[in-house]
């Protein structure tokens, strides 16, 4: 079975797609769908073009696994541009379970600490994955989907809570 976790955002959105088998991650896909610097309707277009093309390459279970929107750290308000931005990939996954992980149980697991930075949680992913230190995520959008997802996955108890391989 395949499951998918996005990172969505309006400039980068990350994504992991991992196998699983008998409650285990058996491999695992990753990348950053990269949006052109243009006004947000060409972006949010461009963004449903490149999730339609993930979700009809992988044959995915129907649960899609996003980080839940939260406050910005610049205002206190979600930006109307992150909401079009969910809108528009739930839109694509309509047939699909929307499951949103909130950000600070995916720092608490791939952590320990629910106020992670950035570099906490893609040093807590490299741990899970038996990745070596010095090994670098394209983008903390891919390391951050990768922990969206085990996270996700484990809040669904679709995997156990040990590390993968």
């Amino acid at each position: 079975m395949y499951y998918l976790g996005l990172d969505i955002a309006t400039y980068r959105t990350g994504w992991c797609v991992a196998k699983v088998e008998n409650h285990k991650i058996k491999s695992i896909q990753k990348g950053t769908l990269f949006l052109p610097e243009a006004p947000l309707p060409k972006r949010l277009l461009e963004l449903q073009n490149q999730v339609t093309i993930l979700k009809k390459n992988y044959q995915l279970e129907p649960i899609l696994f996003k980080e839940q929107p939260l406050h910005s750290k610049r205002s206190n308000i979600i930006s109307a541009a992150m909401f079009k931005a969910h809108g528009v990939v739930e839109a694509v996954f309509h047939d699909f379970e929307p499951k949103d992980v909130n950000p600070v149980d995916v720092k608490k697991l791939m952590a320990g600490n629910g106020h992670a930075t950035k570099k906490q949680v893609e040093q807590g992913v490299r741990g899970w994955l038996k990745l070596p230190n010095e090994y670098e995520f394209y983008t903390d959008d891919e390391s951050d989907a990768v922990g969206i997802l085990i996270t996700g996955l484990m809040q669904k108890n679709k995997i156990n809570g040990i590390k993968v391989k």
